[in-house]
């Protein structure tokens, strides 16, 4: 047992793993023996059955080579001793069949996909191959080398080896932006023959990431301490969170737990920031949940607890127990006594909420004077005066307490305690003004808010006190108005065209509370300003003067007149004419004061030179600065008789057809005079009385003539003016006879060169006699040739000379209708038997003969001072007959324009389009502009133009109602007050002008005792009944405001005034700043805003000093600009403080804060409003013919 018995031994030429060969019995089962599978010793592995003689072993032997190892076999016999041997024993090999094929795989898939928890040992694919070879060549193995997946090497399953986890998250090449990994796998198939033949492919696996993993905040709980004043939009801390999955089961957002209004987060980065500001006083510590989640499906979530400590900041100022504490003592009292004590509290901690009390330094800067003092840490007030307390001196004092933490940076709040003495009305005297009328003037055309007269009221009573003025009175209401300084003032812009005085009554009121008032008249006169310019009668004047006219032949008056005020003792303006342009021959003369054009100097005027003259004739005023407008006078010189007729030839002569009769040839003559003066006929005034002539110069025959027979005659041309003119022409006839009659064996004529003759161009400034073109012909046989034009001779016009073929202008073309364009001329060629006919074409062309004209002469409408930019007020319309152009073409060349405008300040406000007319506002009517001016309109066709005249009348629409500074106005009114007490001034604004903007207030409801009045002109609503605070504790007053329009426009407000007993209200202000933007443009006079504090006892307003840029009325509180600003000077913000006083003397302040603003005063303008241009050759299919002019329209 385990003796070696025999070795077998193979070779493998391969070196390494490749050529290491091992051994195994194949048929190991079936003998008692083993083979050592390293060096093959065969050895006996058991007994042999008694019946076992001899074994066939089948021994393998397999080297180790890859992907598959190659394998030969042998058959080994083995024999017990004794029995029969053969006589040689040699070992049987046997091999496979050759390995001629390489395995292929079959349908490899494109991708493969597997979900990243796929269970180890599932199939993800099954992979197919085919060798076509037989035998262990034919077998197939398949392989793969991979840590994740191993495919089994019989069938080709493709399994999962490993946990796939480890591949998605340990893949350095993978795409978190992805949830899918692409994963190379190589798979082998290899035959089993000699040699190994192989195949490779790469297999595509992607790998998709499962949504396994919830996200983890990198703290299990966040805490952080802030200042509780840390701003809106800070950032508080960064929660960062991250997940092991990939692409959206890895994208993680943030999103608060609950709704926190004080804190957000950005949902992409986990920054928690400022929401809504803290506030320590309220919450200490603020808690919440912040969930982070990913995008997976089901998506996973983790949640994390944040807590924020918030810091003290010293954001609290003290707060008064009572804001307005009042306390009355006797004017007598002691010297030391306690008056009353100020609580306060403040809600911040520590050092933050101890209060210190002491007298306000800012706001009252007189503390070291009162008769009072403060106890630092209670508050307490004493009476501490050298002098007793005095009601005379000083009824009540409005003390400032201020209360101030001790935290960094302080903070305080002042308390006002009211100490009242007694009230004694003791207002005797009215305002006097230094006369009991005044009269200023002021120029038209200046800004709103211009200065016009300064007036001045002082109280007897007390020549300090301020004194509040009104304008409720007079024609004038609505233009002016008058600033708390008694300085009056334009409201609009005013205009002496329109009404050059106005009446004012104006009122000065008292401060006292029962105040007293008087009025004083103001008369204001608008002075002149030349700001418009002359305008004619007429847009454009024609006349007519017969031509050879004598010197100082009137030809036509120009008529002006200007709407400025004229010169100290004259009627009207004066205007001075003259000659501008048009007249470079001196033909015309104007007067300088009358404006008669005549004729001048000894040229006279020669229709047939030039029959339209075009004189442009300047207007100028005689103020500073000189205005001036140009009229065009368009004269027209008429025609005299002064030419006769002249025929081009004194001698014809004409070959004419023999043995004919009827029309032979035709003569023609010209007369440079126009009308009837050049309508001629003709007759024969000697020669063969066979021979007539017509009207249009033709000659005909009643008799044929002879061959070779000559005929003279002498024509003579007659016009038809008065006196006649006449001229001759000498015609010879010469007849030809043909070389044979017979018609058989005749040739046609023929026509030569038609391309040359059959379109021919002709325009109105071709003379009548040119030669228009040559129709050439030939006859075959020799023959003489005769022409003659058989039909589409309009009036005549044209002529063909009989013997040759010339086609001449015959009649001028002015007396053919405007509307034809072509002439289609019918002719034949005859030889005297056979004839060839034809046609030409003869082009018209015209210059421009008319000048445009317009619907209208004078064009009238009304618009709206507040038109919009933009806007078309008003479409002119001009219309012209043009030849060779339809109705609707030839009004399209039609370029309108404005000439002049009357008023300045109207120039650059209206530009008209210039191809439809339309007038158009381009920039915004300010009150500078004319309520009435005229605009001269231009239309222009090629170099003929006319005019028309435009006015536009400017209407202050009553869009705008009255408007109430406040919708609602209330009051505290003591029940103690005197009769005749002002209890509140409602103030409306309408910004319409004249009577559209003049406010009238009246009571229409809550009045029915008559406990109060309302002035009609001030607002000012008065005591009339005692008042009792158990019968009338408050009245709710409704009371109107109406402009006085035609249509009244109104607007209401509601007053509430409360009846108190024995207490004055501090005053107090709606807000602490009033702010507003303010543009550099706005005029002085304008109002701003209106301040309000609430309050009894008649509260009046104040600007606390500096403050030279406003004004405040003192009643209403309404703010007004007083000075225009500019940037420049006051700079980017205004800063002024207004005070609110009672008649008790208690007061507080705001601060008014204006922001100014720069303003685009400056419109951008054309240099010009028409340009011309000139077209090349090659761009004239836009333009008709080239070299047109080119009209460019304006922005």
């Amino acid at each position: 047992m385990g003796k070696t018995i025999v070795r077998v031994d193979a070779l493998d030429s391969d070196i390494g793993e490749n050529g290491d060969v091992h051994y195994m019995l194949v048929n190991d089962e079936e003998t008692p023996f083993l083979v050592d599978s390293n060096n093959g010793d065969v050895k006996l592995r058991r007994q042999p059955f008694m019946n076992e003689s001899s074994w066939r072993l089948r021994i393998r032997a397999i080297d180790g080579g890859w992907p598959y190892p190659r394998s030969s076999q042998m058959i080994l016999t083995i024999y017990i001793n004794g029995t029969n041997v053969p006589s040689k024993i040699r070992p049987a090999l046997s091999r496979d069949p050759p390995n001629e094929n390489t395995p292929k795989f079959e349908n490899l898939p494109s991708m493969i996909r597997v979900n990243e928890d796929a269970d180890i040992g599932s199939v993800i694919v099954r992979l197919t191959a085919s060798d076509t070879d037989r035998g262990y060549a034919g077998i197939l193995r398949f392989a793969c080398w991979d840590e994740f997946f191993e495919i089994d090497a019989h069938n080709g399953e493709l399994r999962v080896a490993e946990d796939l986890h480890d591949l998605v998250h340990h893949d350095i090449v993978h795409n978190v932006d992805s949830d899918t990994i692409v994963h190379n796998v190589t798979v082998t198939v290899c035959d089993m023959g000699e040699p190994v033949k192989c195949s490779n492919e790469t297999l595509a696996i992607n790998v998709v990431d499962s949504n396994n993993n919830a996200p983890r905040f990198d703290k299990p709980f966040y805490n952080v301490r802030i200042a509780e004043d840390i701003a809106i939009g800070s950032e508080i801390l960064v929660l960062t969170a991250t997940d092991e999955d990939f692409g959206d089961n890895a994208r993680i957002a943030y999103k608060l737990a609950g709704d926190d209004a004080h804190v957000e987060i950005d949902n992409e980065k986990g920054i928690l920031r400022v929401r809504n500001q803290f506030d320590r006083e309220t919450n200490e510590i603020y808690r919440f949940s912040v969930v982070a989640y990913d995008h997976g499906h089901p998506p996973k979530l983790t949640f994390v607890n944040v807590s924020i400590e918030l810091d003290d900041v010293n954001d609290n100022a003290p707060k008064c127990a009572e804001p307005i504490q009042k306390v009355q003592i006797p004017e007598d009292y002691p010297n030391g006594a306690l008056v009353t004590c100020v609580a306060a509290s403040d809600a911040d901690a520590g050092e933050n909420g101890r209060i210190t009390y002491g007298f306000d330094s800012l706001l009252d800067k007189t503390s070291t004077q009162l008769p009072f003092r403060v106890q630092a840490d209670t508050g307490c007030i004493f009476v501490d005066s050298r002098s007793p307390l005095d009601f005379e001196t000083r009824a009540l004092y409005n003390l400032s307490i201020e209360a101030m933490d001790n935290g960094h940076p302080t903070f305080s709040t002042v308390c006002t305690v009211l100490v009242e003495l007694i009230d004694v009305n003791e207002n005797v005297h009215a305002p006097v003004f230094s006369d009991i009328a005044h009269e200023a003037s002021v120029y038209e055309n200046m800004p709103v808010g211009t200065e016009v007269i300064a007036l001045q009221a002082f109280d007897p009573d007390d020549p300090d006190a301020a004194v509040k003025y009104a304008i409720v009175d007079g024609d004038g209401m609505g233009y002016f108005m008058v600033d708390p300084a008694g300085i009056v003032r334009t409201s609009i812009v005013l205009d002496r065209e329109v009404e050059s005085r106005y009446w004012l009554a104006i009122e000065a009121e008292d401060a006292a509370s029962v105040p007293l008032s008087s009025i004083v008249h103001v008369f204001v006169r608008v002075l002149d300003k030349n700001d418009n310019a002359p305008l004619p009668s007429r847009a454009i004047y024609f006349a007519s003067v017969p031509e050879n006219s004598p010197e100082d032949t009137v030809v036509v008056k120009v008529e002006a007149e200007d709407r400025d005020e004229p010169p100290s003792g004259e009627d009207r303006a004066e205007l001075r004419f003259r000659i501008a342009s048009g007249d470079p021959q001196s033909f015309f003369s104007v007067d300088p004061k009358t404006g008669y054009m005549t004729t001048r100097g000894r040229r006279r005027l020669d229709r047939e030179t030039q029959r339209e003259h075009v004189v442009y004739v300047e207007i100028c005023d005689q103020s500073s600065p000189r205005l001036c407008t140009t009229v065009p006078v368009v004269v027209t010189v008429g025609d005299l008789n002064d030419n006769p007729p002249v025929f081009k030839q004194q001698i014809y002569n004409f070959n004419v057809p023999a043995e004919k009769t009827g029309e032979l040839c035709r003569v023609f003559a010209v007369d440079e005079d126009e009308g009837i003066n050049a309508q001629l006929f003709y007759n024969v005034t000697s020669g063969d009385n066979r021979f007539t002539i017509d009207e249009s110069g033709m000659i005909s025959v009643t008799e044929p003539l002879k061959g070779d027979e000559i005929a003279p005659l002498t024509i003579q041309a007659t016009d038809m003016g008065r006196p006649y003119n006449t001229a001759s022409a000498r015609i010879i006839l010469t007849a030809i006879a043909r070389k044979s009659s017979e018609r058989e064996g005749n040739h046609k004529p023929r026509l030569l060169n038609e391309h040359h003759w059959s379109r021919l161009p002709i325009s109105d400034a071709d003379n009548v006699g040119e030669t228009i073109g040559l129709i050439e012909a030939e006859d075959p046989d020799g023959d003489q040739l005769w022409w003659t034009i058989t039909a589409g001779n309009l009036n005549n016009t044209f002529a063909i000379r009989c013997d040759a073929g010339e086609l001449l202008l015959a009649r001028p073309l002015e007396y053919v209708n405007l509307s034809v364009t072509e002439f289609h001329l019918e002719f034949s060629v005859s030889d005297g038997i056979d004839e060839e006919s034809g046609k030409i074409v003869v082009e018209v062309s015209r210059s421009p003969q008319r000048r445009p004209r317009f619907t209208a002469q004078h064009y009238r409408t009304q618009i709206s001072e507040k038109t919009p930019v933009g806007t078309t007020i008003y479409t002119v319309k001009a219309i012209v007959d043009e030849s060779g152009l339809t109705h609707k073409t030839a009004n399209k060349m039609i370029v309108y324009g404005i000439h002049s405008v009357e008023n300045l300040a109207a120039a650059d406000k209206l530009r008209i389009d210039p191809s439809s007319g339309n007038v158009v506002v381009m920039e915004s009517f300010g009150k500078d502009v004319a309520r009435e001016f005229s605009v001269i309109v231009s239309a222009r066709n090629g170099q003929m133009s006319n005019y028309a005249i435009l006015s536009i009348s400017l209407l202050d629409d009553n869009d705008n109602p009255p408007k109430f500074l406040q919708s609602e106005y209330s009051a505290k009114l003591l029940a103690s007050s005197p009769l005749g007490s002002v209890a509140v001034t409602v103030q409306a604004f309408d910004p319409d002008v004249a009577e559209n903007g003049v406010i009238v207030y009246t009571i229409i409801a809550g009045n029915d005792h008559g406990h109060f009045q309302i002035n009609g002109a001030t607002g000012e609503i008065r005591t009339m009944k005692p008042l009792s605070t158990s019968e009338y504790s408050e009245a709710i007053l409704t009371v109107r405001a109406s402009d006085q329009s035609k249509y009244q426009l109104a607007d209401t407000c509601t007053v509430r005034i409360q009846t108190v007993v024995d207490e004055e209200w501090q005053p107090t202000f709606q807000k602490s700043v009033y702010s507003q933007s303010l543009r550099e443009s706005t005029p002085a006079g304008s109002l701003l805003m209106t301040v309000y504090a609430d309050g009894a006892s008649g509260i009046r307003y104040s600007l606390q000093d500096p403050c030279d840029s406003l004004a405040v009325h003192s009643v209403s509180g309404a703010i007004y600009l007083k000075n225009r600003l500019n940037r420049e000077k006051h700079g980017v913000t205004v800063n002024c403080t207004v005070i609110a006083r009672n008649t008790m003397g208690a007061e507080s302040n705001a601060r008014i804060v204006l922001k100014l603003i720069d303003v685009n005063e400056h419109a951008p303008f054309f240099n010009q409003t028409v340009y011309y241009g000139i077209c090349a050759g090659e761009y004239a299919p836009w333009f008709g013919r080239s070299k047109q002019r080119r009209y460019a329209s304006y922005c």
